[in-house]
């Protein structure tokens, strides 16, 4: 979802104004990659209230963001991929005779 954001932002005329409290969301993740400089206020929650929908400002895509979008999907965002066990799950134990 964020590499998403990163290029729909790539073919915006920055900077921009992003609303939303989702994208307000993603915006933060790249920013704290390094992928794009930008302002984005803290979400402010009332009492019984719902959050505020966020406005943040993109100011600029950094050379880390191009490069992110030039060679596509960092690892971190690829599907999971499948866990390999080392040692056999079945149950069965070498047991000494005695």
């Amino acid at each position: 979802m964020c590499m998403k954001l990163l290029g729909e932002l790539a073919a915006t005329r920055l900077p921009c104004t992003v609303s939303g409290a989702a994208s307000a969301d993603r915006l933060r993740v790249l920013q704290a990659a390094g992928c794009v400089e930008a302002e984005v206020p803290q979400m402010h929650v009332g009492f019984g209230a719902r959050p505020e929908p966020a406005h943040a400002v993109v100011w600029a895509i950094t050379a880390h963001g191009w490069r992110t979008l030039e060679t596509g999907m960092p690892e971190e965002d690829a599907a999971p991929k499948p866990l390999r066990w080392s040692v056999p799950l079945n149950g069965t134990r070498h047991r000494s005779a005695g």
